[in-house]
Formats: C-alpha cells, structure tokens, sequence
C-alpha cells in the first residue's frame, strides 16, 4: 500500500473498525437533528470545556447564551 493510499477498512484491527463505524453512524444520527438541537449539543459542549479549562487551572473559554442565539434564529436578517 502507498503511503498516500487510504487503508482499507477490512485490513483495520476489529476494535478499530467498530470505532470507525459508531463514529460514522454517530454522525448520521446527528446530521438528521433539527439545527436547535445540534446548538444545543455545541453549547453544552462548551460548558463542559469551561469546567475542564477551570479545573486544570487555565482561563476559561467562552460559553454561547442559548436564550440570544434562539432569539436572534427568529429575527429576519439584517438588510444592509
């Protein structure tokens, strides 16, 4: 096999391919979600971040208001 060369997925250990497909499947399940629920997901994502940069003693990152996204989802665009 190239170095360039994609392995295929049957040559991967077992455990690898099993990661590989939940991954795949994982990322099916979320591209179906409404966009709400996919901000949702991202936001609590971030708070839990912040936790992990707080508890390991670096700054602690930005966390999105949910309230302000959703409201601004509503509100037409802004015509320049």
């Amino acid at each position: 096999m190239e170095p360039t060369q994609k392995p295929d997925v049957e040559d991967l250990p077992e455990v690898v391919r099993r990661v590989l497909e939940f991954k795949e499947a994982r990322r099916r399940q979320l591209a179906q979600l409404p966009p709400e629920e996919k901000l949702r997901i991202i936001v609590e994502m971030q708070k839990w971040a912040r936790v992990a940069h707080i508890a390991t003693g670096r700054p602690p990152t930005p966390v999105w208001n949910l309230e302000v996204l959703m409201r601004r989802a509503d509100e037409p665009p802004n015509q320049v």
